[in-house]
This record gives structure tokens, sequence and C-alpha cells, in this order.
């Protein structure tokens, strides 16, 4: 059952930069990005900084009977359980419950099928774990969003209509109470509608300190709603707008049908999908993804090339927080924080990690593991595993030594 297994070796940083298809290094706000030679051949590599070992591996699995799989998320407490979501053989939407195995047993079965969840007239398009991890959310094409709990099994719990269209994104609220949710027919909804952009809004992420609600849409912006307390409703009249010279983001004429945003752990800083960078107007734009700073959210504190194609998905940083180990690290670290935080940007075609304690090259670059495009990404709640999603129905599990993608994990 299981498929082809790609253990990764180091590389330099030069080594590095040439393997990524048009890669740069990371720029800070006003400055050009650099570009590396172009491949097109499928690749696995590690930087040398990791001094981990990783393995890559595609289990010849149909995860919804060789439908298209758009959505995944791990339980935050329980790190070997996750759900997949997207289309099933007859066109509804289905939901899988899985456990991943490891050690020997995951050599002849990498997952044990636990549950189906039944509801969705239409394909999944995402689906959300809550915090304390007695929710789980999901959404479809019909725009119907589901609420599933956990009793002895998971079961249905309610539905909301809040969407006439296709929902795309879900976050939930820090105290896993309210929810928070976007849809292409322009409006993101918490108990009330989120509105002010002029088109699809593909991505929402609610900040962990309780103070912002980020929405991405493909009318070329995010946007960052506010309110004055953190108990108050998430309004209109409380939206950030981005004053910029040129565009910061891809629009409606780039086929990126998810931008999913992620906040760090922390809430200092916030990394955007679907980013351009442009030096001036005339120069050409090159795809991006966008790291904001929460000390100044009116321009980007950082910018990572990601080659031809725009970033779809920021999935969630890595639950597990590193040690800083230097003084040189602290130093380069964002925001000074006294840990370093690991997030992964997927592409269609590929997948960046990236350490904050140093971005000028991305620790682990994986491409050409899937025919059609990648979907979502999630990270198991020890930090060890990390699975991606693709719509040709296959899932690519990548897995890390004990700790996380890093040494040096707190609490070691």
């Amino acid at each position: 059952m299981s498929g082809c297994a790609v253990e990764t070796t180091p590389c330099s940083d030069v080594q590095l930069k040439q393997k990524i298809t048009a890669e740069g290094s990371i720029t800070t706000a006003g400055e050009q990005p650099s570009i590396a030679p172009s491949t097109k051949q499928p690749v696995t590599s590690l930087a040398p900084s990791t001094k981990q070992p990783v393995t890559v591996r595609t289990p010849q699995i149909h995860w919804h009977g060789k439908s298209p799989v758009f959505a995944i998320d791990f339980h935050p407490h329980l790190p070997r359980l996750c759900a997949t979501g997207g289309s099933e053989p007859d066109g509804t939407g289905g939901i899988h419950l899985w456990l991943l195995n490891d050690g020997e047993n995951a050599v002849e079965a990498p997952v044990q099928f636990i549950q189906d969840l039944q509801g969705h007239e239409k394909p999944v398009n995402c689906l959300r774990f809550c915090p304390k991890g007695d929710l789980l959310a999901s959404s479809g094409v019909e725009g119907a969003i589901i609420i599933w709990k956990r009793s002895s099994t998971w079961e249905f719990m309610t539905v909301l209509r809040s969407h006439t269209l296709d929902v795309c994104d879900l976050s939930w609220s820090p105290s896993s109470l309210q929810l928070v949710s976007a849809s292409v027919d322009n409006t993101g909804t918490v108990a009330c509608s989120i509105r002010g952009h002029d088109h699809f809004v593909l991505g929402a992420s609610w900040d962990p300190q309780g103070d912002f609600i980020l929405t991405v849409s493909s009318d070329s912006s995010c946007r960052f709603h506010v309110s004055k307390s953190k108990n108050s409703c998430f309004c209109d009249n409380s939206l950030i707008p981005f004053g910029r010279e040129y565009k910061i983001f891809i629009d409606d004429t780039v086929a990126a049908h998810r931008r999913r945003a992620a906040w760090s752990p922390d809430g200092l800083f916030v990394v955007i999908p679907g980013g351009l960078y442009q030096q001036s107007q005339t120069t050409k734009p090159v795809y991006s993804t966008n790291v904001f700073a929460r000390r100044n959210l009116a321009k980007p504190f950082a910018v990572l090339p990601c080659g031809k194609q725009p970033s779809i998905a920021v999935r969630r940083f890595c639950p597990v927080l590193f040690k800083i180990a230097t003084c040189e690290e602290q130093v380069s670290h964002s925001q000074s924080s006294p840990s370093r935080m690991i997030f992964a940007v997927a592409t269609q075609s590929s997948m960046l990690v990236y350490d904050t304690a140093q971005m000028q090259t991305p620790i682990l670059y994986v491409s050409g593991i899937h025919f059609t495009p990648l979907t979502d990404i999630a990270w198991s709640s020890d930090g060890k595993f990390m699975i991606v999603t693709s719509s040709d129905g296959y899932c690519s599990i990548v897995e890390f030594a004990p700790g996380g993608p890093i040494p040096n994990p707190h609490g070691a």
C-alpha cells in the first residue's frame, strides 16, 4: 500500500536556491528579489541548517475513492488523528477520519481508516478542528457549513447556511466559540456578514490573540477586520485598508482558488499567500508570499518569492516551538521572539518550509510529487508529520525526526 519514499539529503544554500523554480531570497519591503536559474525536474531538498532527517512518501491509497482531496486537518491534541475532505465517486462531498501509523506499522499500512462523515451534497472544500478539539467544521461547494461534535464517535451537530455559494476557507476563534468562513459570494461570516471585498473571498484566518480577522480576496487585497473589544462583533467600519502604490496580491485573472493565510502561534506576524512583488509600475511582478508584522500591517515585512506559480496556501505553523540556539539567530529573528517557528507554503506543484529564524532560503523544498495541483497542508500536533493533499486523489506524507523539522524544540 505504501508508495515510493524519498529520504532527503542536505545541499548547500546555493544549490537549494537553484533547485527552486525562479526562486529568490527573502527581501524586506522595498528591495528587489534576486531570481535563481529555473529547473523543471522534480526535487526534494533539505537545507544543511536543518540537520534533521526527512522522509517524503506518497502512499498508493485512494483516500476518497480516486476522487480529488481538497482539505486536510490534524486534531490539535491527538497527533495521529487527521480528517480529509473532498469529493466522493457519486459526486457528493465526503469526510474521512484517519489514524497515521508510524514505525514498523507504517511500512505496510501508512494510515488506518476510522470513520466516514456524510452530510455534504457537494464536494468538501475545507475542514478545521476547533482549538479545544471537540468540534469539527466542514464546508462545501453548496455553501453549507456543517459542525460535527465528538462523543464516542464523531456525530452531526448542526448546519450553518450563511453563504449562497462555495465556502473556500474556515477558521476558529481561539476560544472555539466562533467560526469565520470565506466564500465566493464575496463575504466572510462570523455572527454577522463581513463585507468590503469586491470579489471572491478565498481565505480567512483568526488572529490567535483574538484582535483581528484576516480575509484574502481575488480583488487583489487582504483586509484586517478589527473590534474594539475581543467580545464584540467584527464590523465593516473597522476595516484597515492598504494604501499601496502597486498590487501586492494577485487578482481574479490568476487561477488560485485557495488563498489560505496563517498567523504565527504568538500572533506576532501573519503569512499570506497569493502575493505579488513589483518594484515599480514598469517592472514585471513576481509571484510571492507576503509576511506582515503585527506592529505594521500597512505593508509587507518580508517577501518570499515562490517561482512561476502563485502560492495558494500557508497552512498553520508547526505547532511545536523551537529554541533560538545562537546569538546570530536571535539577531536575525523577525520579531525577537524567544522561539523559532516553522511554516509551510504551497504552490500548485511545490511545497516550501521556512524557519522564522533564517528565512533567506527554505529549509525544505519538495516538488513534482503529484500529477495535479496541491490543495492543502496540515501539521500534526507534535510536529513530526505534515501531509499535503492533491486533486489527483492522493496525499503525500512528510515525516520528520522526533521533535519536529529542526533541532532544539522547547520542552526537550
